[in-house]
């Protein structure tokens, strides 16, 4: 288990609970990849930059936090476009470079894990992995309004 500490809260996180945010991740590429599979082909494309993009708000959400109370508020979003989407591409491409990575050749092994779902655990399945998809978008909106950023 994982401790962390400070002044004002104690987290407790266990191993048990990362590993089973990896096989959120592990079947939402799964999903994605068998959906997208006659137009990806074996790159996978879009289930990666899905991937990725979940990764790059639950960070950005975080980051936010971090922002508004442990760095005074700082600016981090700047009028100028081509910034921001630098600073986008500086952040994002490594994680799919790293999914890349991690889910190169991982389909088949997949398909193999999860080809037996019932229809009833498929769909159950089917709407976490969509919950587990959105769940990013409303936390970063749901934290932007709790410290007044709104504005976007």
């Amino acid at each position: 288990d994982i401790i962390v500490k400070s002044r004002s809260f104690k987290m407790e996180v266990s191993i048990n609970t990362w590993i089973m945010i990896g096989k959120f991740f592990d079947y939402t590429f799964y999903r994605l990849a068998k959906r997208y599979i006659k137009t990806d082909g074996c790159n996978h494309f879009t289930a990666l930059v899905s991937i990725s993009l979940i990764q790059f708000l639950y960070l950005l959400t975080v980051f936010a936090i971090i922002n508004k109370f442990l760095l005074g508020d700082l600016t981090y979003i700047t009028s100028n476009r081509l910034i921001n989407l630098a600073i986008f591409g500086a952040v994002f491409l490594p994680f799919y470079f790293f999914n890349k990575r991690k889910y190169k050749g991982k389909y088949f092994i997949f398909r193999e894990r999860w080809k037996n779902e019932t229809k009833k655990i498929k769909f159950r399945n089917g709407l976490l992995m969509i919950l587990f998809m959105i769940s990013p978008l409303i936390s970063l909106f749901l934290v932007a309004f709790w410290i007044g950023k709104t504005n976007f």
